[in-house]
């Protein structure tokens, strides 16, 4: 098994080093078959490749603000996963790893450094574990590890912020995940109305 390389501060620097140059067409959008359904893609630039993976409460818009600056330096991609943005959702048992792997074969990619966040952060690491060749390095944000228990606080906070969406309040509920202040630091008025955007805009993919 080869050895990862889990960077936290440099993981670009140890792309543009470690990896083999990757070309790939600039500003591609699409979509990827997968087992049972079909999951929607972004992808841009090119040299070392980067796959970033969303979180749980959103969909790949969260990477919007870096998008730019990683589409001048990477082959950079990223993917809505099940049931999330334009991709649709499942409907039936599946492997979120055969997902991504899927993924880097459509864009051609042999090894990345994959960016997590939250849940995103899981599925990265659990994916390092399942295929060690196809990933050069991990970055992970908020990591998140399957098997081990998430700490009251975690769970409270989560549950008071959907608490709305027993009564079918989705616009409450997404009023209060704006507010949380791990989605967004500080003030940042138009980060937070861009979580409460996303949240409350109808599914644009395939049903």
């Amino acid at each position: 098994m080869r050895r990862l390389s889990f960077a936290v501060l440099a993981f670009f620097a140890c792309a543009i080093t470690c990896a083999a140059q990757q070309t790939s067409p600039k500003d591609t959008t699409g979509y990827v078959d997968v087992a049972g359904g079909r999951l929607y893609y972004e992808e841009c630039g090119s040299g070392s490749a980067v796959i970033l993976l969303h979180d749980g409460l959103l969909h790949s818009v969260v990477w919007d603000d870096m998008w730019p600056a990683l589409c001048s330096k990477y082959h950079a991609v990223r993917y809505d996963r099940r049931g999330y943005g334009k991709s649709e959702a499942a409907k039936a048992p599946f492997s979120p790893e055969d997902d991504l792997r899927y993924v880097m074969e459509h864009t051609k990619i042999e090894r990345a450094t994959l960016v997590g966040c939250s849940s995103g952060t899981a599925l990265a690491t659990d994916f390092a574990i399942a295929h060690p060749d196809y990933v050069l390095a991990l970055f992970l944000i908020g990591p998140v590890v399957h098997g081990m228990r998430s700490s009251d606080y975690f769970l409270q906070r989560g549950n008071a912020a959907s608490a709305p969406l027993a009564k079918d309040d989705l616009r409450a509920a997404a009023e209060n995940w704006s507010k949380d202040p791990f989605q967004v630091n500080g003030e940042r008025p138009l980060a937070r109305k861009k979580i409460r955007d996303t949240l409350i805009a109808p599914r644009q993919g395939p049903r």
